[in-house]
């Protein structure tokens, strides 16, 4: 199968083309983050806590206890979903990679301009 044409879609439908859309809040964010996390996070077959064999730099970083809390129950309520544990750091990883990938340029000269 081929790569999908957006472009010829839009205009079959009569629509413009305004740029790419991300699902990153509300409901179909959260699904989204579950599905990485579950993804991403296995048990290995000793057992002992799900990880990713591909997370090579381990580091600790400080968090403001709102934050913390945030992450624990973002995990809880995804825990509780699946019927799997689900780390709130295991979180917390996926979010703080998603936020790096998108910082470009652009957003690196709007926070220097801001500082």
């Amino acid at each position: 199968m081929g790569k999908t044409n957006i472009g010829k879609i839009a205009k079959a439908l009569g629509a413009k083309r305004r740029g790419r859309v991300d699902a990153r809040s509300g409901y179909f964010g959260a699904l989204e983050l579950l599905a990485e996390v579950q993804k991403r996070f296995r048990v290995p077959p000793t057992g002992g806590r799900a990880s990713d064999a591909s997370l090579t730099v381990q580091r600790q970083i400080a968090l403001q206890e709102r934050t913390y809390k945030q992450l624990v129950t973002v995990a809880a309520r995804l825990s509780k979903a699946t019927g799997k544990a689900i780390g709130p750091l295991q979180i917390g990883t996926v979010l703080l990679e998603r936020a790096a990938e998108q910082l470009d340029d652009a957003d690196l000269a709007k926070l220097l301009a801001a500082g």
